[in-house]
């Protein structure tokens, strides 16, 4: 019952998405703008920018991530649909669980168009390109299920994508160091799965327990 009622919400949040491409076309084109900043920054330093390669992408990716969140509750809210949610308990989970779902896929997978083109300009090997790609997939969900906690805690607030950043900044700082950590053992397997492990139980742990506080947030916001 509760997997049926996710699938309709996941595929209204996708509707949602398609109709409003900006949602996901400004946060890819704001990665493409980051990532080129930060490659120009490093100059003609060859050498310096296939190694840093790794940590100038996830760097856009975060801040690319974080600044999509405020289209996540804000809607539904103005629209009265969110209340309208809150009405029927037993959807308030699915709807979450949805709205990270979709903001997942919205904002991961348009990225991989760009892998191929990543491994051309920074030249990176096969190998560390497919480490990337897999802690980005695994990572991102981390990072979008405490962006949507952090809106849902900042959603009553005036200028909320401050406090969103404040709160996700910190909270995202594992994600982080555990990607890199695997791409900086990319040559070394049994490291790389270590990493790995810690990625994914880092974002499980944040799938389970942030959708908990987001509707607390969220009942406590609607009050």
């Amino acid at each position: 019952m509760l997997f049926n009622v996710f699938c309709v919400l996941l595929r209204r949040e996708l509707r949602h998405h398609w109709r409003n491409k900006a949602d996901i076309v400004h946060p890819l084109i704001f990665f493409l703008l980051v990532l080129s900043l930060l490659g120009l920054s490093m100059g003609h330093q060859q050498q310096s920018l296939h190694n840093l390669a790794p940590h100038l992408v996830w760097i856009s990716v975060l801040l690319s991530v974080l600044m999509s969140f405020d289209k996540v509750f804000k809607p539904d809210l103005t629209s009265g649909v969110l209340l309208q949610h809150f009405m029927r308990p037993k959807g308030i989970y699915p709807m979450i669980a949805a709205k990270m779902c979709s903001h997942w896929l919205v904002t991961c997978l348009p990225l991989l168009i760009f892998m191929p083109i990543i491994k051309l300009v920074f030249d990176l090997p096969w190998d560390a390109l497919g480490v990337l790609t897999l802690s980005l997939l695994i990572g991102v969900l981390a990072l979008t299920a405490i962006g949507t906690m952090a809106e849902s805690l900042a959603l009553a607030k005036a200028k909320s994508n401050y406090l969103v950043a404040l709160i996700c900044l910190p909270l995202q700082v594992p994600v982080l160091l555990f990607a890199l950590s695997m791409m900086e053992s990319a040559h070394f397997m049994p490291r790389v799965q270590a990493y790995l492990a810690l990625l994914v139980a880092f974002s499980l742990l944040t799938c389970v327990f942030c959708p908990f506080v987001t509707k607390q947030a969220l009942t406590i916001n609607l009050q």
